[in-house]
């Protein structure tokens, strides 16, 4: 995540290589610092050397270009590696599968892994859909 200080330095890196005698105020620094601070300051760093490279206006780019640029960045590198989480359990799905009888027929039930955090993260992802707040003392599975 880039701080205020990160992004006003790549902003100005901008302003001085493309536009110079455009001034920018600090409204629209803010702007600029809300929508690229989730960004780490290296990505912002290789999405303007993208923009020099591509951008043929001579004005301060929107922060809808210099998103582009990120996403085209992305495209480049290729997707972030996802490290799957070992479970023995739910293998890091987050999920158990079992059947629950209902009625005189059993049904395939999926519930969310009590062994490991991902099934944790499940649990309070399907608690804040439907608006649980309160554990309630059940002697059956969860849900």
């Amino acid at each position: 995540m880039a701080s205020p200080i990160e992004v006003n330095e790549i902003i100005e890196e901008l302003r001085m290589t493309l536009c110079p005698r455009t001034e920018i105020n600090d409204l629209q620094r803010e702007k600029y610092f809300f929508h690229l601070q989730r960004f780490s300051k290296d990505k912002l760093r290789k999405a303007v050397d993208i923009l020099l490279e591509t951008y043929d206006r001579r004005s301060m780019p929107l922060i809808s270009d210099i998103l582009k640029a990120i996403k085209e960045l992305e495209t480049i590198e290729g997707p972030k590696e996802i490290k799957p989480i070992d479970c023995s359990h739910c293998s890091g799905t987050g999920f158990l599968f079992g059947e629950k009888k209902f009625g005189e027929r059993d049904y395939p039930y999926v519930y969310p892994c009590p062994f490991c955090i991902t099934g944790e993260k499940r649990k309070a992802g399907i608690k804040k859909h439907l608006n649980i707040e309160e554990e309630e003392n059940t002697d059956e599975e969860p849900f």
